[in-house]
């Protein structure tokens, strides 16, 4: 697995967002119970994403950190997932 850190950059800012589908008002017949997503804007410009699931019978998984590609609007890209419910980790 690589590295967050490769090539010597490091974190702007981390934002994370927690779903918990069992609590919520609109209860459905959801395979996911639980999801968390968080993303990652480095020194270099790239934005990163992870999500991580648990499932109904207890299974977890993270699917990784993906590369989103080089973004030249960080701090706009911020307030908007601030809007949404994402905070500081």
């Amino acid at each position: 697995m690589a590295k967050l850190s490769a090539r010597g950059r490091r974190e702007i800012w981390r934002l994370e967002r927690q779903f918990n589908r069992d609590t919520q008002e609109d209860k459905k017949s959801y395979d996911v119970i639980h999801e968390t997503r968080r993303y990652v804007a480095m020194t270099d410009s790239h934005l990163l994403e992870n999500f991580s699931y648990i499932w109904r019978d207890g299974q977890k998984h993270n699917y990784g950190w993906k590369d989103k590609g080089k973004q030249s609007n960080l701090a706009e890209i911020k307030q908007v997932l601030e809007s949404k419910g994402y905070s500081n980790v």
